[in-house]
């Protein structure tokens, strides 16, 4: 998926959050925030970045071995924040 498939669907599926904004502005903003998403994951040596409504970027050193060696790597995973469950309507 492009940048400009999720803008587009993401205007589908909730056109008011995106109003007149028009399609190239749509990318900027979204690559502004994803640059700055980015920017804090690569900071973070260790620990989370927690982004909600989104999931969590887990941060950690691991160990690798390479052609003998071992050495450490930082590794980063995210993690899906699990879908809410809507409440059952009783009567």
């Amino acid at each position: 998926m492009t940048l400009s498939e999720l803008i587009q669907a993401a205007q589908i599926a909730r056109p008011k959050a995106f109003g007149s904004i028009n399609e190239k502005r749509s990318v900027a903003i979204v690559q502004a925030a994803l640059a700055e998403l980015s920017k804090t994951i690569k900071n973070t040596k260790e620990g989370e970045v927690a982004i909600p409504g989104l999931g969590t970027f887990v941060a950690k050193k691991v160990k690798a071995t390479k052609e003998g060696e071992e050495t450490t790597r930082r590794r980063v995973i995210f993690k899906a924040q699990k879908a809410k469950k809507k409440a059952a309507i009783t009567e």
